[in-house]
C-alpha cells in the first residue's frame, strides 16, 4: 500500500481520534506523539521540549494545526495532553485505536509508524529538504551542519506547512489529489 493510499482511505474512514490525528501532524514517533505533557509545549516557540527521545533531549517545532489539537484537549488534571484511560501515565492503546481505524476505512498493514511516514512523504511532496524533514522527524544529527540547526522561521514555516496539508487532507478528502510516494522508491511502499 502507498502513502496516497494510506492518506486517501485515512480522510475517507470514521473522524480519527485525537492522538492518531496528532501523529499524522507532527510524525512524531509513537510514545513521543502520546506521552507529550502539558509541560513540555512551548506556545510562545511552537515547539515540543523532550527531555529525552530516541536521540536524546530535543526540541521539536510543531505545526499550527497540531498545538491547535493540543490546546483543544480538555485538561482533566493530568500531566499528558493524551492520558491513559485508567491509571495515572499517558495513553499506549493507539495501535488498538489505529486498527479499528483502519478496519472502517478497508486499510491493511498501517501502524503508528506508517503515519510518521506519512508525514514524511507529504513534506517530501511539498518540496521540504531532506535536511528540514529530518529536522521535523527528531532523527539525530549525522553531520557538522546539522548541528546548527535549531529552530528558526523556515522550520517553523515548514512544520506548518505539513501539519496543514494533512489537516487539509484529513477534513477534505477530496484534496487530496497528487500521489504521495516515499523520497527513495516510487514503487508503493510495505510499511511496518
Amino acid at each position: 500500500m502507498n502513502a496516497e493510499e494510506v492518506r486517501l482511505s485515512l480522510a475517507r474512514a470514521e473522524r480519527e481520534p485525537p492522538n492518531v490525528r496528532f501523529l499524522l501532524l507532527t510524525g512524531f514517533r509513537r510514545m513521543e506523539g502520546l506521552g507529550v505533557k502539558r509541560l513540555w509545549l512551548n506556545t510562545e516557540e511552537g515547539s515540543v521540549r523532550f527531555p529525552d527521545t530516541k536521540s536524546g533531549a530535543q526540541t521539536r517545532v510543531i505545526g499550527r494545526a497540531a498545538m491547535d489539537l493540543l490546546l483543544g484537549q480538555p485538561n482533566i488534571a493530568s500531566p499528558y495532553f493524551f492520558p491513559a484511560d485508567w491509571g495515572e501515565g499517558h495513553f499506549i492503546g493507539v495501535v488498538r485505536v489505529l486498527d479499528r481505524l483502519c478496519a472502517s476505512a478497508k486499510l491493511d498493514d498501517v501502524t503508528p509508524h506508517t503515519l510518521r511516514h506519512t508525514f514524511a512523504s507529504v513534506a517530501a511532496d511539498l518540496g521540504f529538504s531532506e535536511l528540514t524533514i529530518a529536522a521535523l522527524l527528531g532523527h539525530a544529527a549525522r553531520g557538522v551542519t546539522q548541528r546548527y540547526i535549531h529552530i528558526d522561521e523556515a522550520l517553523r514555516l515548514a512544520a506548518d506547512r505539513v501539519a496543514e496539508e494533512i489537516d487539509a487532507i484529513l477534513d477534505q478528502p477530496e484534496r487530496a489529489g497528487r500521489p504521495l510516494r516515499s523520497r527513495h522508491q516510487a514503487e508503493p511502499i510495505r510499511l511496518d
